[in-house]
């Protein structure tokens, strides 16, 4: 069996075409032992996909956005607790990471444990970072709209009088900046936000050894139907 192996791509996509370019469609499979990019997983495995094989892959840390369930090219198969036959050999894999589990299925079900817990502070926080993001639009389109109104009243832009006008400017807007960010800030460092964090750090062993219970229950089952070799994969 011929098996094409890669990972911690990191978004480099240029890399992975210039690697498609120099390969022949000669491997019975792609493995990717995760860290695509969050941007760059889509078409890193368009281009993969073009190989004649499966395409399988895992995600690392680099990848916490991607939905495990996403599609991405018809010959790809997510390997997250579940095994692929190629030939005689099957592949089983686990996607997450304790440096970021991103939507790793069981650490999401834990944070939504431990959130509901905590569900007013956090529906708050999310109400003042939310007041925040209008603010900072208004704030800046004003910042825009006077910059513009400037300009249009001075002769000369590179006379120091106006660079020190829009350095004014400028130090207004950051202070109307830091004036709208105090709510989120003073409620991040409440009591209640850092209870909700702590509880959400005490978490992290349990979605470590529970990941890891489930990917043996996984190995266990497949082991227990097939007799033929076995590939595991795992980031990091």
């Amino acid at each position: 069996m011929r098996v094409l192996a890669l990972s911690d791509i990191h978004g480099n996509i240029r890399a992975v075409q210039d690697l498609r370019a120099r390969e022949s469609n000669d491997f019975d499979a792609v493995v990717v032992a995760g860290d695509f990019g969050n941007d760059a997983a889509s078409e890193i495995l368009a281009i993969l996909g073009s190989f004649s094989c499966p395409v399988l892959y895992v995600y690392g840390n680099w990848d916490h956005e991607l939905e495990y369930d996403r599609p991405f090219d018809a010959n790809s198969v997510h390997l997250h607790l579940r095994s692929f036959k190629v030939g005689r050999i099957s592949f089983i894999g686990f996607s997450g990471l304790p440096t970021h589990w991103g939507k790793n299925p069981i650490a999401e079900m834990i944070r939504q444990e431990v959130a509901e817990k905590h569900r007013d502070i956090l529906d708050r926080y999310s109400e003042a970072e939310a007041a925040f993001a209008r603010a900072e639009v208004e704030i800046e389109a004003d910042h825009a709209s006077r910059v513009a109104k400037l300009a249009l009243q001075t002769k000369d832009r590179r006379k120091a009088d106006y660079r020190a006008k829009i350095a004014d400017l400028e130090r207004k807007r950051d202070m109307r900046f830091r004036k709208a960010v105090r709510q989120a800030e003073r409620l991040s460092g409440s009591r209640e936000y850092q209870a909700y964090s702590e509880e959400l750090y005490s978490r992290q062993p349990e979605i470590v050894a529970r990941n890891r219970r489930a990917m043996t229950d996984a190995i266990t089952r497949l082991m227990l139907t097939r007799s033929k070799p076995l590939w595991s994969l795992m980031n990091g």
